[in-house]
């Protein structure tokens, strides 16, 4: 302690004002960095939203017309094949922009229609199959889950006579 107090006056201010410019300099990095993390996860979400605004009409569609026509008729052994065909193909350009749970949701949905082909012929002239309740059962599961993956929510009302957003249709 006694060599710093034999230093010369202007020596010791300029080493304080060196130790206060190293500390804003990197509390200024610091911030910086945390900054441009963010506007690269705002960028990245940002095109991640536009990708799925664009792709998910197309699949959610789709499921929509599946459960539109089996309100009137049992689908055809080749309106399943044309429906799985066009899902794995839909899938096999976007799965990558799907959700989390999203993800499952749509394996899941492919997995039920395989499966509906496959029972499709032997349950032919059934009023309303156990394959195809499963079927429309997955569709709807995946369609509430684009349907969140968007922010897209329904409105239910509450016990207590309020309205409370849902994310289940």
């Amino acid at each position: 302690m006694a060599n710093i107090l034999t230093l010369p006056a202007e020596l010791i201010t300029a080493l304080i004002a060196l130790a206060g410019v190293a500390i804003s300099v990197v509390a200024a990095w610091l911030t910086s960095r945390k900054t441009l993390g963010v506007e690269v996860g705002k960028a990245y979400w940002t095109k991640l939203a536009e990708i799925r605004i664009a792709t998910y009409p197309v699949l959610y569609s789709y499921l929509s017309d599946l459960s539109k026509n089996a309100e009137q008729r049992v689908p055809s052994l080749d309106e399943l094949e044309i429906l799985r065909d066009k899902v794995d193909s839909w899938d096999s350009k976007n799965a990558l922009v799907l959700g989390k749970d999203t993800v499952n949701t749509c394996h899941n949905f492919r997995v039920e229609l395989h499966e509906a082909i496959r029972q499709a012929d032997s349950t032919h002239g059934s009023t309303r199959p156990e394959w195809l309740s499963n079927l429309l059962r997955q569709g709807s599961a995946l369609k509430r889950d684009l349907r969140s993956d968007l922010g897209i929510y329904g409105f239910v009302p509450g016990a207590d006579g309020e309205t409370r957003m849902t994310n289940k249709w």
